[in-house]
């Protein structure tokens, strides 16, 4: 059985530091990172030196293989592939090769792998959550830490995002929190006082 992080929207992988020090890690996890912005590249080698066993995927995470225009992140080193997004934008569009996750993972995950995903991807995570409950591959996740952006969308999402967290409280039970994943220890102190400033560590440890 092998134990697998697959990060969708890594940014500048914060968050493989924070695992590496949580109390759910250990040195045979392999790591997936998918992040498509250029910008972010080389913080991810940096960190490719820190934490092993990270495969830096440059795609952006879809429902679809292919190209898609990402709208350049301002305030923070990221983007959105959202026309609707209306927080922290620069107005620069590029064009990114997206990844059908669902595809991916049915094709790169084996069934017995122990999966812990986090989802931080502006918006997309509406159509690709909804993918993965719909194909069903969903239910070989064993630890699933999301971060919803309906609050910077001109679309309200909030039924579906209401659909997804129900689907998920009940599949996941208490291997699932919705909060910020950059793994940012004061960001997340700030935002959650009461819980462990390593995100990871709020959902305890890995049954296996």
């Amino acid at each position: 059985m092998r134990k697998v992080l697959i990060s969708l929207g890594s940014n500048k992988g914060g968050e493989f530091l924070a695992f590496k020090e949580s109390n759910i890690y250990t040195d045979d996890f392999i790591i997936y990172a998918f992040e498509p912005e250029p910008r972010c590249f080389s913080y991810i080698e940096d960190v490719q030196k820190k934490v092993p066993n990270i495969t830096h995927i440059k795609k952006a995470v879809s429902t679809y293989d292919g190209t898609a225009t990402f709208s350049v992140g301002n305030l923070t080193v990221s983007g959105t592939l959202r026309e609707d997004k209306n927080w922290g934008l620069t107005g620069q569009k590029v064009e990114v090769e997206t990844v059908d996750f669902v595809r991916w993972f049915k094709e790169n995950i084996n069934e017995d792998d122990y999966v812990i995903i986090t989802v931080d991807i502006e918006g997309a995570e509406y159509d690709v959550m909804e993918k993965m409950i719909q194909d069903g591959c969903v239910s070989r996740v064993n630890k699933m830490y999301l971060e919803f952006h309906s609050n910077k969308l001109n679309k309200d999402e909030k039924a579906r995002e209401e659909q997804i967290r129900q689907a998920f409280t009940k599949m996941f039970g208490d291997n699932y929190i919705e909060r910020y994943v950059e793994g940012n220890y004061h960001m997340f102190r700030q935002a959650y006082p009461k819980l462990d400033p390593n995100m990871f560590n709020n959902i305890g440890t890995i049954d296996v």
